[in-house]
């Protein structure tokens, strides 16, 4: 055997002078490594402290968060069958045979509820581990680097339980390592428990946000189809904790016109009286219940439409209102106005102008009160059905009161730019109204040479004040043309006022508005059938024909289509 070599054979015994001893000689060893400065320290998922008394994380963050939720009758009868029905073949452990029923958010509270005469049940409910998982704001999914639905969903449970005080991003790129079942596996541990003596329910929130393509939800290798098939098998796998799971997704189109067709089954729950606001007592269904008020659906997937109910049942409700002096009082009896038109032998009824002025002050301020306070709305959605063009001009809604000056006002936005303050009656009394708090729909003085009404508005982010006048034509035979329509826009408004003319007459102004700002033209591609129809000579008809044809490459390909006159179809764009 060869014998070892040492170091000092690999040097001379003397170089340039000096003579080399051992201790001239020195060892550094460098070890390769990828390690680099301040690297992030590496997670162990099983030294993460975790907290299971910690209370799920909130998919609401505005005012409803706090309000009582209105469950209905039919919504617990239906949560009641399938969680029941999914008890039971969990205890059986012949989960792979059932059914699974997407249910939202709020099962959690209606669940407890529901079983409160189940004490078996109630038990487990009163034990649950309860995850909220969101694929939204804080911990959004990136879809371009989260590929497993797994993970996706068990890092966030993860970062659920944590109580490390760990930021999201040091969950997200742990390593893909981390289960649904490991994470349980754990909770069943530190709970020292089984793992099947667990309940779980898990709620995954904002499912849209994994659509990469427009088709995912008919793709089953999508990451958006993944996430439901994961959330279903874990409620359905044999070895998996009694799991209750849903997921939410904010879809526009119906989830059968979205999602490929599952042997799983789905059920349509009652969740329609969510969008009421949460103090509201009363629900739908309950409206509805004596046959009085039927909801008509725009078409049979439809969750849009209109409510219905007998005339005179409505005057009753109306006259009944307390609080809303507008509706107590509205004229609900014109009989004789319509009458009259056809028999000459029946009295016409008081037909003065006055009336359809106020009239149309009224219905403003009734409008005002349906749509949400302070909330940013279109022109075009408050005066639907008119002739305009505000295009997307928003501006913020506040409920108005019905006012009537003392004498005669401008309604020019640019006369009130320092005093602010005009004088109304109220009763016998006189009352004094801020203009800066937009809240009094004002009715001018009689032959004012002004708007006929006003209101004071706001545009959506800006403080300037700004009025939308009314002028009213009561005409019948007259044809009210262009010159008329500029003649009263001139003395009532501004130019970046609001100017809308109200007439019981015939049209034929060109201009398709009553604001007179440049807006660019509705798309016909894509814009809505109220943005159709309030273009000159687009019907209800017509518009539909449009949305039945689309898309349009431009102008001629849509003139050959649907045979509509050039001259109504300029007024679109076709992008």
């Amino acid at each position: 055997m060869k014998p070892r070599l040492l170091f000092k054979d690999y040097f001379q015994d003397e170089l340039n002078g000096v003579k080399f001893t051992v201790s001239n000689i020195h060892v550094i060893a460098i070890i390769p490594t990828t390690d680099y400065l301040n690297k992030r320290t590496r997670l162990d998922f099983n030294n993460i402290p975790l907290d299971l008394g910690r209370s799920p994380t909130p998919l609401l963050y505005t005012d409803g968060l706090y309000w009582d939720y209105q469950e209905s009758p039919k919504l617990k009868e239906e949560l009641r069958n399938n969680v029941r029905g999914l008890y039971d073949v969990f205890k059986e452990n012949k989960r792979e045979k059932t059914k699974h029923t997407d249910l939202f958010y709020e099962l959690p509270n209606i669940i407890c509820k529901i079983f409160d005469d189940d004490p078996e049940l109630k038990s487990r409910l009163q034990e649950a581990l309860i995850f909220n998982i969101s694929l939204e704001n804080g911990t959004k999914i990136n879809t371009s680097e989260e590929s497993n639905a797994n993970v996706a969903i068990a890092k966030r449970m993860l970062y659920q339980l944590q109580r490390q005080g760990l930021h999201w991003t040091e969950i997200r790129d742990y390593p893909d390592d981390v289960t649904i079942l490991s994470i349980l596996r754990r909770c069943a541990e530190q709970k020292e428990v089984k793992l099947k003596e667990l309940t779980v329910i898990l709620i995954v929130d904002g499912l849209q946000t994994a659509l990469i393509n427009q088709n995912d939800g008919m793709n089953k290798e999508s990451l958006f189809y993944s996430l439901m098939t994961e959330i279903s098998l874990l409620a359905t796998n044999r070895d998996s904790p009694f799991v209750i799971a849903c997921c939410t997704a904010t879809l526009a189109r119906p989830f059968h016109q979205v999602v490929a067709n599952s042997h799983q089954q789905r059920g349509n729950l009652i969740f329609k009286e969510m969008p009421l606001h949460g103090s509201y007592s009363c629900l739908p269904e309950d409206l509805s219940r004596l046959g009085l008020i039927k909801f008509e659906k725009r078409d049979e997937f439809s969750s849009e439409g209109t409510l219905t109910c007998p005339y005179i049942w409505l005057w009753l409700m109306a006259n009944a209102s307390k609080s809303d002096s507008i509706l107590r009082h509205w004229n609900f009896e014109f009989y004789s106005e319509l009458q009259g038109g056809g028999d000459p032998t029946i009295p016409p009824g008081c037909q003065f102008w006055q009336h359809f002025e106020h009239f149309i002050a009224s219905f403003r301020v009734l409008k005002s009160n349906v749509f949400e306070i302070d909330k940013e709305i279109k022109l075009q959605d408050i005066h639907a059905g008119a002739k305009h063009n505000f295009g997307t001009t928003i501006f913020r809604n506040i409920p108005l009161s019905l006012n009537k000056v003392t004498h005669q006002l401008s309604t020019k936005s640019s006369v009130y730019s320092a005093n602010t303050t005009v004088t109304c009656k109220r009763g016998d009394d006189q009352i004094n109204i801020d203009l800066k708090d937009a809240s009094a729909c004002i009715i001018n003085g009689s032959s004012a040479p002004a708007g006929d009404s006003f209101c004071p508005i706001y545009f959506a982010n800006s403080s300037q004040l700004h009025t939308e006048s009314h002028q009213c034509k009561c005409l019948k035979s007259k044809i009210v043309n262009q010159t008329t329509f500029n003649e009263v826009h001139e003395k009532a408004c501004d130019k970046d006022d609001i100017f809308i003319l109200y007439t019981c007459g015939r049209s034929i102004v060109e201009r398709r508005a009553f604001l007179l700002v440049e807006n660019d033209k509705f798309n016909t591609n894509n814009c809505t059938r109220t943005e159709l129809t309030s273009i000159y000579g687009i019907g209800p008809k017509r518009a539909l024909l449009l949305e039945s044809m689309r898309p349009y490459d431009d102008l001629e390909d849509c003139i050959n289509k649907t045979k509509i006159p050039h001259k109504y179809l300029i007024n679109f764009r076709f992008d």
